[in-house]
């Protein structure tokens, strides 16, 4: 991304050209054309932010990969002498656009984003084809109520009881997404005045001050630069007067209030208890990997055998318990709560 993948370290020389904007979509039309036979999908997502300038430093595709697509890529670029870096899920090529018979033929990054489902690469494209300001404030809006907004989706945030950060998905529908954040899919029309973006953004009730303070963001001073757009938000924002208005969606277990069992009411009835349930396994499953509140060799010295009442009872304590908790008070729960007939069957 941004053109400069292949500037040699020492020298600092880029052998990608700027590509000007006048060449994009032949550009676009003739990588697609050459390219698109390795992927079972492949669009050029463009840049929203072309006309604030005369050129850009590469192009991007999303595609969506097969078992054998980067195997005939890698085999082609290689065949035509092709230079190419792969990093992560990102494939960056450079390709040269003009009479072939000239040895001063520009060369022009153009970066595959490769995912490989369906779901994901509609994100993805949605993700990369937004302005500026649209993936810094709901990404901002987002984290300030637990979440974090990517090209996978929507992520819950956990915070483990060492303070260290995970993350679950949520959905990566994009109507499903903005229903959780409570905003109106209707956006289209968002983008005719600063205004307009201000009052859909700070309609949703989740919205609070959050998002007061974004324009100190380290980020925020560059993204202004790059579209005027995005920094007029940015001030509207500085200046509104907006409260909290509901509690955030975060997983923290190193907040001995925190209760796992009354976390993801608001998405539960958006997702559905099946999903919600699968994911508040998965919530306790990663505070048991990490900071377990209890060994299972205290379970075995219970008398129960390994198995899935062994996890489920960890499962339990660890959501119900804080990490101070006497032990006593522990073993007593687990012997009041699973003395019943299908448990016994586990005891020794």
């Amino acid at each position: 991304m941004g053109g400069k993948t292949f500037t040699d370290k020492t020298t600092g020389i880029n052998p990608a050209s700027r590509i000007p904007n006048h060449h994009i979509q032949r550009l676009s039309e003739c990588v697609s054309d050459e390219y698109a036979c390795f992927f079972d999908q492949c669009e050029m997502v463009s840049n929203c932010n072309l006309s604030h300038k005369k050129d850009n430093g590469d192009i991007d595709f999303v595609v969506l990969k097969n078992k054998r697509s980067l195997e005939f890529l890698y085999e082609y670029t290689e065949r035509n002498n092709i230079r190419r870096i792969t990093n992560g899920n990102m494939v960056h090529i450079l390709y040269p656009f003009g009479p072939t018979d000239n040895s001063k033929t520009p060369l022009y990054q153009v970066d595959f984003i490769c995912v490989s489902d369906p779901e994901e690469y509609e994100i993805t494209k949605f993700y990369y084809q937004n302005p500026i300001v649209f993936n810094a404030t709901v990404g901002h809006f987002a984290r300030s109520i637990g979440y974090k907004f990517s090209t996978k989706g929507l992520l819950l945030h956990i915070t483990d009881k060492r303070k260290q950060n995970y993350y679950i998905e949520m959905s990566r529908d994009l109507d499903t997404i903005l229903k959780l954040l409570c905003l109106s899919p209707e956006i289209d029309d968002i983008y005719r005045s600063p205004e307009d973006f201000v009052s859909w953004l700070t309609s949703s009730p989740r919205f609070g001050s959050g998002l007061m303070g974004l324009a100190e963001n380290k980020n925020a001073h560059r993204d202004a630069k790059i579209d005027s757009f995005c920094g007029d938000v940015y001030k509207l924002l500085e200046n509104a007067n907006i409260k909290e208005k509901n509690p955030p969606s975060k997983i923290d277990f190193s907040d001995e209030t925190f209760c796992l069992s009354k976390a993801l009411e608001f998405e539960r009835g958006i997702l559905g208890d099946e999903i919600v349930d699968k994911v508040l396994a998965l919530c306790a499953e990663k505070m048991i990997i990490e900071v377990p509140i209890i060994s299972g060799d205290v379970i075995i010295e219970l008398g129960y055998k390994r198995g899935p009442i062994f996890k489920e009872i960890i499962q339990d304590v660890s959501s119900t318990f804080g990490k101070d908790e006497d032990i006593e008070n522990i073993k007593k729960y687990i012997l009041d709560k699973y003395n019943d007939s299908k448990f016994m069957e586990t005891k020794k």
